[in-house]
């Protein structure tokens, strides 16, 4: 439904219509390719750690708009500020101030100053609380003497109330849609369970930015990332001298090439940037950045198998993340009666023909074929990126593949 001022209703939200068909919103998602959509909303701008719209230092968001906040400049000299009752956008100042007779609560509140001073009776048994015209108001369960006080009642049980309910909706806890996730940079998976957004990290109870996500200070440190560089990409990477480990940088592993003298830095997969195919053995394409397939890990630049061989170096049988392996000579192997077979560690009298893309799989079962896996159909599927062939899985062949590894 669109109303008289150009505003239209998007569910219990508003959004400003900017061009016929199109629908603005401070909710709108927003990158750096795509920050260009905030800039359409007066006094908004594209928080890249968040992925959204939001409103600049000095406007708070009401009804899909940026107003001025107490204090902060506005332009209708003589006006009331919009969406602050009791305010005025002082005639020679120019800025949002509360009106004669009512004062600042916070950032976008004016109060109501009393005419008549409340005072404590101390000659009343029940706690009454008089006016001075005498004319008793008996208090209710959050009715405070000063406006101070109701406001001091309330940001206490808000605080309580929040923190109840983060707890309730924290990181690795159950989710649904009447359940939703309350961590800042949170998500509710498709197992129904709690988990930070891409590019966020869950470091104690909260979801925070981390290397591969877009950062905004160009040549500074990224936040909380020790030994981090924001590129002029916008994305968060170790400086110069460190790798990628996990979710931390650490000093860098630097070797001298056989073919020539210069010094090279290892780029850890995950920041190998990529549009369609990872030119990365054992790696795939993935939201524009190469990730290694199931079934292998992350050693250095290269996918290496996380489950038994000779990259797969263990002290303890807990160490060996594949099923059916055990820890031999601190390097994990598969157990009696199981072989390796690709990655895996499959019963010893596995069929070849199990292999194939499109046969049936289960988790005891899996999918032997290179850059295959077991799909919600239990059939074997080829990872995006690549399809079937003779019943294995190829790459997609295009003149557009490339790889960018703008962090060496």
């Amino acid at each position: 439904m669109k109303s008289s001022l150009g505003w239209r209703s998007v569910g219990i939200l508003f959004c400003l219509s900017v061009i016929v068909g199109r629908i603005w919103c401070l909710t709108t998602t927003c990158s750096q390719l795509t920050a260009v959509v905030c800039f359409e909303i007066a006094n908004a701008y594209c928080d890249m750690y968040a992925g959204r719209c939001r409103c600049k230092v000095g406007y708070f968001e009401d009804g899909n708009r940026c107003h001025s906040e107490l204090g902060s400049p506005c332009s209708n000299r003589g006006e009331p500020c919009a969406s602050i009752m009791g305010s005025l956008c002082h005639p020679v100042e120019s800025v949002c101030r509360c009106s004669a007779g009512r004062r600042q609560l916070n950032l976008n509140t004016c109060s109501q100053l009393a005419e008549e001073k409340l005072q404590l009776n101390p000659t009343l048994s029940n706690v009454t609380y008089v006016k001075q015209l005498n004319e008793v108001i008996k208090p209710s369960h959050i009715e405070a003497i000063k406006d101070l006080d109701v406001k001091s009642v309330f940001t206490h049980w808000l605080k309580r109330m929040s923190k109840i309910f983060i707890q309730r909706s924290a990181v690795g806890s159950k989710c649904s849609v009447n359940t939703p996730c309350l961590v800042k940079y949170s998500q509710c998976s498709e197992l129904g369970l709690c988990e930070c957004q891409y590019g966020f990290y869950h470091r104690n109870g909260k979801c925070s930015p981390g290397l591969g996500n877009a950062c905004i200070l160009p040549g500074r440190q990224c936040y909380n990332i020790p030994n981090s560089n924001c590129a002029e990409s916008h994305i968060c990477s170790c400086k110069h001298g460190y790798r990628q480990v996990i979710d931390h940088c650490e000093p860098t592993v630097s070797f001298q090439s056989k073919q020539k003298s210069q010094r090279f830095t290892i780029t850890p997969v995950n920041l190998v940037l990529c549009k369609t195919n990872c030119p990365i053995e054992h790696a795939t394409c993935v939201r524009g950045s190469c990730q290694c397939l199931a079934g292998y890990k992350v050693v250095e630049d290269k996918c290496i198998s996380a489950g038994v061989g000779e990259f797969a170096n263990c002290t303890y049988d807990w160490d060996c993340e594949q099923k059916n392996s055990q820890c031999v000579d601190k390097q994990c192997q598969c157990t009696p009666g199981y072989i390796l077979i690709i990655d895996r560690c499959l019963p010893s009298n596995f069929h070849a023909s199990n292999l194939a893309v499109g046969s049936v799989c289960s988790e005891t079962l899996p999918c032997g074929v290179p850059y295959s896996y077991c799909g919600a159909d239990f059939r074997c599927r080829c990872y995006d990126g690549y399809v079937a062939d003779n019943s294995e899985c190829v790459e997609i062949q295009t003149q557009q593949d490339e790889a960018v590894m703008p962090f060496v």
